[in-house]
């Protein structure tokens, strides 16, 4: 896999998300829609296929656990997901610029970053659901099991797109990675990928105008582990705030059938 690899451009701070600079190409990979059932330490959890209805086929796929009230995004929504939500003209495009990966040669299966929180609200709108609440993201990063980090209780540096080396270094490069590329990167439900790393993601809850974003970014301070762990840092901002670190993931009130 050949990456695009970025020079920092600002430093990452809890409240400041860093920007970067690069160019290459990714591979593609498809989302498709999942109606499987796959039992995990005892319990089934049911993928979902099932879509919005504004949304074009296979464009997202949901996963549920029985035991919760709620689907959620499979993956971080990439950038040709988004496309699809301008196309139809339930989104508003955002300007290209080289920090982001929407409008990139080679990043349609790369994580939509560069969005505020008004296009994390209209694009679950369009996918049929809605921005997850804190609460929802944290109980499905942890799982049944109340997981420390999504893939177990012990934080492991390579299982997830995190800052490699610990360090704020404002020359250190690194990237966004396609979703669901890693498969160390799966949980805390089967089938749910990058909970920790990649790009961080809206959630709904603000206080004032200050809104959170859940789940470290590939960049994040050190030390990393804090910001990757499911109960870990939580950072925010202004609604208003793009960054290349920050993206989508989304939400829906579990469907009556399956």
């Amino acid at each position: 896999m050949y990456l695009r690899w970025y020079r920092l451009v600002m430093s990452v701070g809890e409240h400041s998300p860093a920007r970067e600079v690069g160019r290459g190409r990714g591979r593609m990979l498809s989302l498709l829609s999942l109606a499987v059932l796959l039992a995990v330490a005892g319990s089934v959890l049911a993928l979902v296929g099932r879509r919005g209805k504004n949304t074009p086929a296979g464009a997202v796929s949901w996963v549920r656990h029985p035991a919760l009230p709620f689907a959620i995004t499979a993956t971080e929504v990439t950038v040709a997901q988004f496309r699809a939500c301008v196309q139809a003209g339930a989104c508003k495009p955002d300007t290209v610029d080289p920090v982001c990966n929407y409008g990139q040669k080679g990043r349609d299966d790369h994580p939509l970053n560069c969005v505020n929180y008004f296009g994390a609200e209209q694009f679950c709108a369009f996918a049929g659901g809605r921005m997850c609440t804190e609460q929802e993201w944290l109980s499905a990063c942890r799982g049944t099991e109340g997981r420390a980090f999504p893939y177990g209780d012990t934080f492991v540096a390579a299982a997830c797109n995190v800052h490699p080396n610990n360090s704020r270094s404002r020359s250190r490069q690194w990237s966004t990675v396609p979703a669901a590329s890693l498969v160390t990167c799966q949980g805390g439900l089967a089938g749910l990928f990058d909970m920790a790393g990649n790009v961080a993601e809206w959630v709904a809850d603000c206080h004032g105008s200050y809104c959170k974003f859940r789940g470290a970014g590939f960049l994040s301070n050190q030390p990393v582990e804090r910001f990757a762990a499911c109960r870990g840092v939580c950072s925010g901002n202004q609604k208003t705030l793009k960054s290349s670190v920050v993206g989508i993931r989304c939400c829906r009130d579990e469907l009556s059938t399956p």
